[in-house]
Formats: C-alpha cells, structure tokens, sequence
C-alpha cells in the first residue's frame, strides 16, 4: 500500500488516499481531521503518522489507524519549548526501533508512540549530523 495526506505547497487539504498496488486501484480514505501541507508520514505499528503544517507557523501530527482505517480522536503536537516552531519548508521522517524521528527546517524531534513523550537524540541534534548522515569527526 502507498498512502497519501494532504496538500502541496500552500494548498491545505484534508484529503487523503491509498493506492493498492496489487490491483493497481486508488481508495479514497477518511478526511484527515484537520487540514495540512507538505506532509511526511512514517508507519509503525499498524498506523500512519503524518506530520505536516496546519498553518503558516505550525506544524502537527495526526494519526492513521490501518485497520480501523480511523483517524485516532487526538491529534499529536510537539511540544512547543523544545524546538522553535515555525513554517516548515523541508523535513523528513523515519521509524526505527518503535520511535518515530523527524526533522524540519532544522528541528529535530523524536516521538515514542507507546509512552506518548517526545525527546531529543543526541545523534540528530549534533553537529555532525547532516540531514541523511553523520559525518565523521575529523
């Protein structure tokens, strides 16, 4: 399955969708329940994070049950004293050993979805660290 959230650009959408690629079909999937651009998404556990702006200065994190096929009633704001927020023009997503890592417009966050707390990594937030690596020391 391929999924797909929201707008592009400056256009907010709620839309979202799936593509099966066995059938080569596309399903239309609930609204999201708020309105995003420039999304990014990670799967774990059977969900779908999607993490996008809902407004010119912030950003969320809504949830996507696969099985329900529901969105989950509450919607997943970083918290706003650890990064700055602002508008997010770059980021990506990753999900790796049941955490959630993100970065955006130089923020870096990690969720843990089973203890439902945010934390920093020292990796991501070192200077050695450049976006898709980390650099050596040299």
């Amino acid at each position: 399955m391929i999924y797909g959230f929201g707008g592009r650009e400056l256009g907010m959408s709620s839309s979202a969708f799936n593509i099966d690629c066995r059938s080569h079909t596309v399903q239309p999937l609930p609204n999201m329940p708020i309105p995003m651009t420039n999304t990014v998404a990670g799967f774990l556990d059977g969900k779908v994070y999607v993490l996008g702006n809902c407004s010119m200065k912030s950003q969320s994190i809504v949830v996507f049950n696969t099985e329900t096929k529901m969105w989950e009633p509450v919607v997943i704001k970083p918290d706003t004293t650890t990064p700055p927020r602002m508008m997010w023009v770059k980021g990506w997503m990753g999900v790796m050993a049941d955490k959630i890592y993100m970065k955006y417009n130089g923020n870096k966050l990690v969720y843990v979805p089973k203890e439902s707390k945010w934390e920093t990594d020292h990796v991501l937030s070192s200077k050695y660290y450049d976006g898709g690596s980390a650099q050596n020391r040299s």
